[in-house]
């Protein structure tokens, strides 16, 4: 009897194993964002969307925060980097567009949207847009 549940924890890390990794990054976004709202039980997924996340598309995100940021430095930007004429891709994560519900309070539930980069090491980083 205490010899089957000795085999449950690697049974559990077999299957966990056996998760695809998209689907891995798309529970973490979404433990990301239930962590983060102010009632977990209100939060609810209404749509997830992942495709991978190359290093050519972390070169054009950086490009694109530059920007933001030199919009909002004044008239004198500072120079942007700009994406290489070749396309790297590398697969460095997935990119998941999740759409959630949640409830805060009394008000009446609304739906938001965030965009996350999951990184294999399991990091979640939102996407500014």
């Amino acid at each position: 009897m205490k010899a089957r549940y000795l085999l449950l924890p690697p049974l559990a890390l077999l299957l966990q194993c056996g998760t695809p990794p998209q689907q891995r990054a798309e529970a973490a976004a979404s433990r990301y964002v239930r962590a983060s709202v102010h009632d977990p039980g209100s939060y609810e997924i209404v749509r997830t969307t992942s495709r991978p996340y190359t290093r050519q598309d972390s070169v054009q995100e950086a490009a694109r925060a530059a920007l933001r940021q030199s919009s909002q430095a004044g008239p004198t930007p500072p120079a942007t980097p700009k994406p290489s004429a070749g396309t790297d891709t590398t697969h460095v994560g997935w990119l998941v567009d999740l759409t959630y519900r949640i409830k805060e309070g009394y008000s009446p539930a609304t739906t938001q949207k965030g965009t996350f980069v999951v990184y294999p090491s399991g990091e979640v980083v939102p996407v500014a847009q």
